[in-house]
């Protein structure tokens, strides 16, 4: 989670590097069902980003892709480090 938004983020790793990551975007506020809404995706597949964020919902996704760029360095970061090991 961060200031913008409930993150679900799963990852791939072929052969020391980085092929895959997913990130589900939720929603900060929960609904009365306790339940976060949905606002999209984001991924990188072998070095090609791609989106799905419904553009009626009249999101704002440039912070969506500033958290993706943050958790795919930090996880760039653990993969280097696990090498190293």
């Amino acid at each position: 989670m961060t200031s913008n938004g409930n993150y679900t983020i799963e990852y791939t790793i072929i052969n020391g590097k980085l092929d895959r990551v997913q990130m589900t975007i939720l929603k900060l506020e929960a609904e009365e069902n306790g339940e976060y809404p949905f606002i999209g995706n984001i991924w990188l597949e072998q070095d090609s980003l791609n989106c799905n964020v419904p553009l009626a919902s009249k999101v704002k996704v440039a912070p969506y892709f500033g958290d993706f760029d943050i958790f795919v360095t930090k996880i760039k970061e653990y993969i280097a480090t696990e090498a190293e090991k």
